[in-house]
């Protein structure tokens, strides 16, 4: 069979797979031509977004048809179109076949049915996102093809709202004859709606028969789905759960959406919700905005699943919530959070008892936010958020101390910068130096005026907690950042009153050097030892104003004798001469203290070492080094090659349990834009980090192979070899029979192409130009990569493909373009294993 049936990601699969039950074929209309069809263009709007969510899942969407289609190539439901394809339609590029195409408009959950008969020749039919200036081409196409005696039919549905282009070829170059094409587009059917009373819980079930909820274009779903109607009044709160049956805990994990139908009949979600009730039950509280009728719709998570729930519409069953007792700020406020304290929910449903506090701040005003419990093992949660008298529901929050249990999702979101400076706090008050604070801090602002409800919670009854929020004093950014002298030593000390980096809030110093072109400068900002000392200093060095930094390089943590450390350092080297800001900074925005900032000029960089073919040379990559602009370490060596000559190049690291991770490049020039042709981190098949690369010279000229780190801080000695490879001219290709399959080896003595360094084999075999073949590489040594292409032409234009027969090895479908040799190359992919044995087959397809 020519046709290959191809299984869509964006369409599902045929009827047959999926259980859905399709239209018959409707009546055909009379015979008629296509040229003599009138009737108006159809023009729909079709989203641009090529990637849509799903599921969960991200989904490519194709590339989409055109939009607007004339008369006589818009497909009507049940109308059929007869035509003719002969040699004045256009053909395919891969077969000479003959082709025409049609627009078939349709929707999100539209069953369609697409028929092409002809008794003239087998026909052939595809149906999907194909593009008139390739219609070739389609990756995520449904297609069929027939014979003399039956239609090539394609049933699928709709994924969203689009225009489809249906194209009608036939099986072969050269064949003619009429056709006949029907497409039914038969819309998805609506849904059963069931009417519920208010406060009346009722026992349901959902069924694998029941509604399919398609969704929409925007938020795709394929869920079983039982809906409901209830009339509601405005200004109500309503509580709606859907409960999995006592008896029967684990047959569904209920699933709840609430919204109203629009007046364009469209249905418009107003919230939803898993997990909301108790165990895994759903439950959703809200407040209808306006009365009448809403729509409530019951399913399973992941929309397959059947089984018994229960489901109730009644009032909101949330403890109203005492008034907030009042707050100033400056205060230590000890709270006791007692069994007896009123109860609140979060967004997940989730209860607990907290104790809530009002205090009014202001915008543009930072604050400190700190917390610390009462006994040992208590994690407090404190959340800051806007107030709402009226009600006990989660807050929106602008701040939050945790993680304790019973943070809300966007407050256990937040509190990773306390819970990261309290981390940071313990490990420097461990260590013997920084101080320890009393418990972790936060920082925050709010948008606008007005009170916040300050939220308090333990996750253990009858137990303490202490919190305050502080007014943080802000100075102004610096007009101009201070000069320092190279080499200096400056003491800093990062404190309250200080300025702030804007958005980020860290406390910085800023000061000014002046460098000329080509300089490097050595930059240390270092901790101070004892009580008060900064615990995480980070430096950032640029251009600009201290208000408007330009950052060209930063540090957060170094490697000092050896180890890890939190100091901060850079070397930097001017690339023009001018005024340079060094800006020394706390790491996190909670983070203050004292440290030293230490600069200095370091020596021009080591001129490259000129390496010969054959030699073997040692060195070592330190701090001082020059470093690439993603901060990796390097030294450059230079090489003169000839066109055609080729190398082996390795990097091996020469200290055991070292910090180098070897990485090998090869440059075309010795300029700072000079384009780097190889790479390796790991050399191929190797057991460990070391680097190794083959090269052969695209032309005359000197080269740089340059030894670096991987890392920023990847030091440590090495050793650097270089050695002839005699790449001997390819032998003569294997001939290769279709039908038949042949074992065969790659080794490092087999030819290479071109600059790449990849090894390969070669296979011939004659064909004729349209004839189709497939072509397979399976390896379980390697990653199998095929190209195929007529001798003599250049192997740039060649049919190639990686991971098409499944894992690591290849299938290329291979169209014959021109009658003669065609050669066959195997070879590996990627900085994987490149040597091994494989097996080739040639398939010639009928």
């Amino acid at each position: 069979m020519r046709a290959v049936l191809k299984s869509s990601i964006s369409w599902m699969v045929l009827a047959t797979a999926t259980g859905l039950a399709l239209p018959a074929m409707a009546q055909t209309a009379g015979p008629h031509d296509l040229r003599t069809v009138q009737d108006r263009p159809v023009v729909m709007d079709v989203p641009a977004a090529d990637e849509v969510e799903y599921d969960g899942e991200e989904e490519m969407i194709p590339p989409r048809p055109p939009a607007v289609c004339g008369a006589a190539t818009t497909l009507r439901t049940g109308v059929a179109v007869n035509g003719r394809l002969d040699s004045s339609d256009p053909q395919l590029a891969v077969d000479s076949s003959a082709y025409e195409l049609f627009c078939l408009p349709v929707r999100r959950g539209d069953r369609v049915s697409i028929r092409l008969a002809s008794s003239d020749y087998t026909p052939v039919v595809q149906v999907g996102a194909i593009s008139t200036d390739t219609p070739d081409d389609c990756d995520a196409c449904d297609q069929a093809a027939g014979s003399l005696r039956s239609p090539a039919v394609v049933n699928l549905v709709g994924q969203r709202t689009e225009v489809l282009t249906v194209r009608a070829n036939t099986f072969a170059g050269g064949e003619s004859g009429a056709f006949s094409l029907t497409a039914t587009v038969t819309p998805a059917p609506a849904p059963s709606i069931n009417t519920l009373a208010w406060n009346t819980p009722i026992d349901a079930a959902l069924l694998a028969s029941d509604w399919l909820d398609y969704g929409t274009d925007e938020e795709p779903t394929e869920h079983r789905t039982d809906v409901y109607s209830i009339q509601l009044p405005a200004g109500r709160p309503v509580e709606i759960n859907m409960t999995r049956p006592a008896a029967d805990p684990y047959s569904l994990d209920p699933y709840l959406v609430v919204g109203r139908v629009d007046a364009s009949g469209t249905f418009v979600q107003i919230a939803s919700d898993d997990d909301g009730g108790e165990r895994t039950d759903a439950r959703i509280r809200f407040t209808p905005e306006t009365a009448g009728r809403y729509q409530i719709r019951a399913r399973s998570l992941d929309g397959s699943a059947a089984g018994d729930y229960g489901l109730s519409v009644g009032p909101d069953t949330t403890p109203p919530r005492p008034a907030a007792a009042a707050y100033a700020v400056g205060a230590r406020q000890v709270v006791t959070v007692a069994a007896t304290a009123p109860e609140v929910e979060n967004e997940t449903g989730e209860r607990y008892r907290a104790v809530d506090y009002r205090v009014v701040l202001q915008p543009g005003v930072l604050y400190r936010l700190s917390a610390e419990s009462g006994g040992e093992g208590l994690d407090p949660s404190v959340e800051v958020g806007p107030y709402a008298a009226a009600t006990g529901a989660g807050i929106t929050v602008i701040a939050a101390i945790g993680p304790g249990p019973v943070l809300s999702t966007e407050a256990a979101a937040l509190s990773t910068e306390a819970a990261v400076a309290a981390a940071a706090a313990a490990a420097a008050a461990a260590a013997g130096g920084a101080r320890s604070p009393s418990g972790p801090t936060v920082l925050f602002s709010v948008p606008e005026a007005g009170p916040v409800v300050v939220r308090v919670s333990t996750g253990d009854e009858a137990r303490q907690v202490a919190f305050r929020i502080d007014r943080v004093a802000v100075a102004p950014d610096p007009a101009t950042a201070t000069t320092l002298t190279v080499p200096s030593n400056t003491a800093i000390n990062l404190a309250d009153g200080g300025p702030r980096i804007d958005g980020s809030n860290q406390l910085y110093a800023i000061h000014a050097v002046e460098l000329t072109e080509g300089q490097r400068l050595s930059v240390m900002f270092n901790a101070r030892t004892g009580e008060g000392a900064l615990n995480d200093p980070f430096l950032a060095i640029g251009t600009g104003t201290p208000a408007a930094f330009e950052e060209l390089a930063s540090n957060d943590d170094s490697t000092e004798n050896g180890s890890f450390s939190r100091n901060a350092r850079l070397i930097f080297t001017a690339p023009e001469t001018g005024t340079y800001l060094i800006r020394a900074s706390a790491l996190a925005a909670t983070d203050s203290g004292r440290g030293n900032l230490r600069v200095a000029l370091l020596p021009p960089p080591p001129p490259r070492v000129p390496i010969q073919v054959g030699a073997t040379l040692q060195g070592e990559l330190t701090a001082e080094n020059e470093t690439t602009p993603e901060g990796q370490p390097y030294r450059d060596y230079t090489i003169t090659m000839k066109q055609g000559e080729g190398v082996r190049i390795r990097l091996n690291a020469l200290d055991e349990d070292g910090e180098l991770d070897p990485y090998l490049m090869v440059l075309d020039g010795l300029g700072p834009d000079a384009a780097m042709l190889r790479d390796n981190d790991d050399r191929p098949g190797g057991e460990d980090t070391n680097s190794e690369l083959r090269f052969v010279a695209p032309g005359d000229g000197t080269y740089v192979i340059r030894a670096a780190g991987l890392g920023p801080e990847d030091y440590g000695r090495y050793e650097l070899s270089v050695e002839a490879v005699t790449f001997t001219p390819p032998p003569a290709p294997t001939p290769i029979t279709p039908g038949t399959a042949v074992e065969g080896t790659l080794s490092a003595d087999d030819p290479v192409t071109d600059a790449e360094g990849t090894t390969f084999d070669r296979y011939v075999f004659e064909a004729q130009a349209g004839e189709r073949y497939v072509i397979t590489l399976v390896s379980e040594d390697f990653d199998a990569f095929v190209m195929a292409g007529r001798e003599g032409t250049n192997p740039d234009d060649w049919a190639t493909d990686d991971d098409g027969g499944g894992n690591l090895n290849s299938r290329l479908v291979y169209v014959v373009e021109t009658s003669g040799r065609q050669v066959i190359r195997v070879s590996a992919l990627g900085e994987g294993a490149t040597e091994g044995s494989y097996t080739v087959k040639v398939e010639k397809q009928n």
